[in-house]
């Protein structure tokens, strides 16, 4: 998230002025991290002397807003953000074309983050961690025993995910 916390704090700051500590609160329902104060306050402070935040002392907090200039940085960055994003979606179209139309959830997390949200929300980390074990684990030699079990779990699993979309 590091690389992305520039643009997530003025994303968040160009919808609505925040504090610091209601902007890390925003920051960890949008992305399921939330940033230490080591890390959002030395950025809020980097943006102000930019020029791209402005702040207000009300009562005990210090209320963050973007300036126009940090309006026309968000706006440029987010362009930027979505021609990447659209160039990654035309190469997952192309893979598709050649490979079938086998991963449409894969062109569903291009638009989210396209529209410059985390492509599962809250539970993005969980999701990492979950993709890591299973590659962690795809790895690695397995005895016939250990890939029943695995897939008992991934099946389960699926299951249950589904059973609470409905």
């Amino acid at each position: 998230m590091d690389g992305y916390l520039k643009f997530i704090v003025l994303k968040i700051l160009a919808k609505a002025p925040f504090s610091g500590y209601k902007l890390m609160q925003h920051i960890k329902q949008a992305t399921g991290k939330k940033p230490s104060p080591g890390s959002i306050y030395p950025l809020l402070k980097s943006l102000k002397e930019k020029g791209l935040l402005m702040e207000k002392k009300k009562e005990r907090s210090k209320i963050y807003t973007l300036t126009a200039r940090g309006r026309r940085a968000t706006r440029e960055i987010s362009d930027h953000h979505q021609k990447m994003a659209e160039a990654v979606q035309q190469n997952i179209r192309m893979i598709q074309n050649v490979m079938g139309d086998h991963d449409k959830g894969l062109a569903e997390i291009m638009n989210r983050v396209k529209k410059g949200t985390a492509p599962f929300g809250s539970l993005t980390q969980e999701f990492i961690q979950l993709r890591d074990a299973l590659i962690e684990v795809s790895g690695k030699p397995l005895d016939s025993k250990q890939q029943d079990e695995l897939r008992k779990l991934i099946l389960t699993t699926i299951r249950q995910v589904k059973a609470l979309a409905k």
